[in-house]
């Protein structure tokens, strides 16, 4: 084999390793997952602003875990104070996940854009709180008292049992809670916002401007209704 062929053959297979490691790389500048755990002191409350993911979880101690790129986590600011945990994302942070296990949990305050999903939780008074443009997803939720309340454009899927729900709403926010059985229901909205939910035995209803609110179930409903507002029932519970 000729000089000339032999580096032809080098410098293709040169060409074949870098192209390789470009594809095991990624994309330039693209930033690597890192996985970091935080601590966190006692707490029942949260205060979440910014963006990103929460994922919520029901264990014997409280933990955080944040998962992301390395940019992100070095943004974020964790606090503890007076039993309520502080959480402040960077902007634009979301491809930030933080796992966070609770003992217990009695409010959580979401600002911001944030995701917060959950599963399983069972507490006795729980207070949920959306301002801004986020997102509340607690599945099999179990609480004597559920409280929340929406500001904004926050959209809310709930599902589980509870035995007293208050819901105060206001601006263009969704309120799916269809299949969160609720005994005595208090509905207060005013926006635009699309309400479904579940009420057993009693339902009072206080909305205005161009909300709409259907629920499932037989409870002894009042209602006060103004401008475009309606309310409906549901013969079943529709998904």
């Amino acid at each position: 084999m000729s000089r000339p062929e032999r580096r032809g053959r080098r410098g293709a297979a040169l060409a074949a390793v870098v192209t390789l490691v470009a594809l095991v790389a990624g994309p330039a500048g693209a930033a690597m997952t890192e996985r970091r755990s935080l601590e966190v002191g006692a707490f029942d409350q949260v205060h979440f602003a910014g963006a990103g993911t929460v994922e919520l979880s029901q264990g014997p101690a409280p933990r955080l875990t944040a998962r992301g790129p390395a940019a992100l986590l070095d943004g974020l600011s964790v606090d503890t104070r007076d039993g309520t945990l502080h959480i402040r994302t960077p902007d634009h942070a979301t491809d930030l996940v933080l796992e966070l296990q609770v003992a217990d949990l009695s409010a959580f305050v979401s600002e911001g854009d944030g995701r917060i999903v959950g599963d399983d939780l069972d507490v006795d008074a729980l207070e949920l709180t959306g301002l801004g443009a986020g997102s509340f997803m607690l599945l099999r939720l179990e609480a004597r008292e559920l409280a929340v309340r929406g500001h904004g454009a926050t959209r809310f899927d709930l599902s589980g049992q509870v035995h007293t729900h208050v819901v105060e709403l206001s601006g263009t926010g969704d309120y799916q809670a269809g299949e969160l059985i609720s005994d005595c229901v208090t509905l207060q909205v005013d926006g635009a916002s699309d309400v479904r939910l579940w009420a057993e035995l009693t339902l009072d209803v206080e909305v205005a401007g161009a909300a709409s609110v259907r629920y499932a179930g037989s409870p002894r409903v009042e209602q006060r209704v103004t401008g475009m507002a309606r309310v409906l029932r549901l013969p079943t519970i529709a998904i």
